[in-house]
């Protein structure tokens, strides 16, 4: 592809290499950050089952969408094990 680019560009007149030559830098420099590789951990609220935010940050996936969500689980946890 970039050899193609570059036949193309010689095949150019000078005063018009220099702008296709910006416009091609500015084409590549674009797509090179499009294709950086992300990790997304989706799932879902263990509580109340509401979509958590996507993540890219490395480590365990999120159980809960909230503190709130977190708190009740735990307490639901600690009435089942008074309870056996």
């Amino acid at each position: 592809m970039i050899k193609e680019m570059a036949t193309t560009l010689k095949e150019l007149p000078e005063t018009q290499q220099e702008e296709a030559l910006t416009g091609l830098l500015a084409e590549l420099s674009s797509k090179e950050t499009s294709y950086e590789l992300k990790i997304i951990k989706v799932g879902h609220c263990e509580v109340c089952g509401k979509p958590l935010e996507p993540s890219n940050k490395r480590g365990s996936v999120r159980l809960f969408c909230s503190l709130s969500c977190k708190q009740k689980s735990y307490r639901e946890r600690l009435k089942s094990e008074k309870g056996e």
